[in-house]
């Protein structure tokens, strides 16, 4: 329709997904009263007569209420089922139910007082096609005593049944006529138990739907699951953090056994340590010689001979600013021994 799904009979559902829970056939073994009414302010239009189309459908709830607030005040009325649809405007075919009739009673009066109250209603002064209420004459009423029952209870409910669900379904009476029921259906044989959840029958049979509580997961083919969303959170916190930390301490001993198993480069012999140590005490020394750096020691070759020359006649010192002078006392007697 638009905004919402207008199902057909014993379907049930936001998109008419499912089967109804539970089909009432009391009605269908009680009297009831077959009419015939005239409305003169709809128009009629051909897929009408489909009783599962969405103009039929419409119109089919449309004339139950009116008829509904009409017979309210009956004795022993049960409802209306509207059987079909022709041009006309609109000329319906519609049942009656009526509860069973105390012995003395008769369906032929019930019938021709239900004709009287449908044409004494009140109707719309404006019967125009856009008026809210349904102008409407009764032409006809038959009481029949009860439906026929050529088939068993179980081809009865299949028979009312939707097509792809009536395998489903299965006949349970009760004191006070016949009931369609389902595994669905509350406090019958072989009913489920769906604890918190829902049960809804489904093209693959009853099954339940689990509700979304605010602080637990339901679960389960019967809802009968309840786990924590608080204990799980923590749970798979605590599993993940735990599997970072093994994986940590995993990869901490692996970098130790490979640091470990590496090879270390051999140091160097105590001889080769000598000889380093040797070469860098000559490089210390001008010329390669160890005692230039000495300070306050000089040596003069040579016994008499002229000043400052040796007995080879040349002087073997060469004076250099690095060399101390030499103390006065020694000086003294270099000069008096000359």
């Amino acid at each position: 329709m638009g905004t919402a799904c207008l199902c057909p009979p014993n379907m049930d559902g936001p998109r008419c997904e499912f089967g109804a829970t539970t089909i009432n056939l009391t009605a269908e073994l009680g009297p009831f009263v077959t009419m015939m009414a005239r409305v003169t302010n709809r128009d009629f239009s051909e897929d009408m007569r489909d009783t599962s189309s969405p103009g039929h459908r419409r119109f089919a709830e449309e004339f139950s209420r009116t008829m509904d607030r009409i017979y309210r005040n009956v004795s022993g009325y049960r409802g209306i089922n509207v059987l079909s649809l022709s041009r006309g405007s609109v000329v319906v075919n519609y049942r009656v139910q009526l509860r069973p009739l105390p012995g003395n009673a008769s369906l032929e009066h019930r019938a021709l007082e239900l004709l009287a109250v449908a044409n004494a209603a009140s109707q719309p002064h404006n019967c125009s096609t856009s008026a809210a209420g349904l102008c409407f004459t009764a032409t006809s009423a038959r009481a029949t005593r009860a439906a026929p029952l050529a088939l068993n209870a179980t081809e009865l409910c299949r028979r009312h049944a939707p097509a792809n669900f009536s395998r489903f379904y299965f006949p349970y009476r009760t004191a006070n006529g016949l009931l369609c029921v389902t595994n669905c259906t509350l406090n019958v044989p072989g009913s489920f138990d769906c604890h918190r959840g829902l049960c809804r029958l489904t093209l693959d049979g009853p099954q339940c739907f689990c509700p979304d509580l605010p602080w637990y997961l339901s679960a389960g083919d019967r809802c009968q699951t309840h786990i924590s969303k608080l204990g799980l959170g923590l749970g798979v916190g605590l599993g993940l953090g735990l599997t970072i930390l093994i994986l940590l301490i995993l990869c901490i001993v692996l970098t130790v056994r490979l640091a470990r198993g590496r090879p270390k480069s051999p140091g160097p012999s105590p001889l080769k340590l000598a000889r380093l140590h040797s070469a860098a005490a000559e490089e210390t020394w001008p010329d390669g010689g160890r005692n230039s750096r000495v300070t306050g020691i000089y040596h003069v070759n040579g016994r008499g001979g002229g000043a400052g020359k040796g007995p080879y006649g040349y002087n073997t010192y060469n004076p250099s600013s690095e060399v101390a002078e030499p103390p006065a006392s020694v000086v003294a007697e270099g000069a008096a021994a000359l």
